[in-house]
Order: structure tokens, then C-alpha cells, then sequence
């Protein structure tokens, strides 16, 4: 298609006029470009097309890193269309996250006690002594 020395016929009330319609400067007026790009005047004065940074592709097919989370590998998760961990802020504190099919899962670390969505800590102590000598007085009993 040719850009220039373009005549456009209007037609009002069977008159028919004739009208130059100006010649486009930009190239990316309207954009070839598709969605998720962006076009760029070259040097030589043609459209340029490069996908958006954090799309993946090449235009016109630009697409987003995810849509959804089964777009990401199993240990990741679609949050605004970018595959990342989903653990970061998740979890209580002393908590460990694990990332199982795009979810984060939340767990007090072996020996700690807690909800591991707001804290995990070690038991309190008990006193083993007196755990002993309760236990020793009950088996006292038994013979």
C-alpha cells in the first residue's frame, strides 16, 4: 500500500468531490506491529517491531511469560503475567515455604511448633526432670 498522492472521493448530495489526502510520516500510525509490541521508525523510515520487555515471541505474536500459573514450570506461579516464585511474603516467620503444582505450601521446620503462616518457634521447655521424676513415680506403681 502506498502512503502518498492518495485522493479519497466524498460524495455528498450526488456532487462528487475530491480531496489529497496528506502523505503519513510515521509508519506506526497505525501500529503493524500487534499487541504486546511496540514499533520504532528505522533510519531508512520503516516500522520497526520488537516485543515489549517481558513478552516473549515475535510481533505480531508477542504473548505475555503466563497467563496462567500452568503456563510457569511446577515450582513457580503466574502473578501479572510473569512466572515467579509464589513463597516471598507467604509464609510465617521461622517458617519454611515449599512450592508444590504452582502453590505455596507453609510448614514449621522438624521440632518447631507454631502456625507456620504467622510463626514457628522452638517448644518451650518443659524440664525434662520433672517429666523423669513424674515418670519414675508412676513406674514406682506399676511393680
Amino acid at each position: 500500500m502506498q502512503f502518498c498522492n492518495l485522493k479519497s472521493l466524498i460524495v455528498l448530495n450526488s456532487v462528487i468531490f475530491s480531496t489529497e489526502l496528506p502523505a503519513s510520516t510515521n509508519p506506526c500510525d497505525p501500529s503493524p506491529c500487534g499487541p504486546y509490541s511496540r514499533c520504532l521508525v528505522s533510519p531508512q523510515g520503516f516500522a520497526t517491531c520488537s516485543c515489549l520487555p517481558g513478552y516473549r515471541g515475535a510481533p505480531p505474536v508477542c504473548a505475555p511469560e503466563c497467563v496462567v500459573s500452568s503456563d510457569c514450570l511446577q515450582t513457580l506461579a503466574c502473578v501479572n503475567q510473569h512466572c515467579t516464585d509464589p513463597c516471598p511474603g507467604t509464609c510465617g516467620i521461622g517458617a519454611r515455604c515449599a512450592v508444590i503444582n504452582h502453590n505455596p505450601i507453609c510448614s514449621c521446620p522438624p521440632g518447631d511448633v507454631g502456625d507456620p503462616f504467622v510463626s514457628c518457634q522452638k517448644p518451650k521447655e518443659t524440664g525434662e526432670s520433672s517429666y523423669c521424676s513424674v515418670e519414675s513415680q508412676f513406674s514406682k506403681h506399676l511393680y
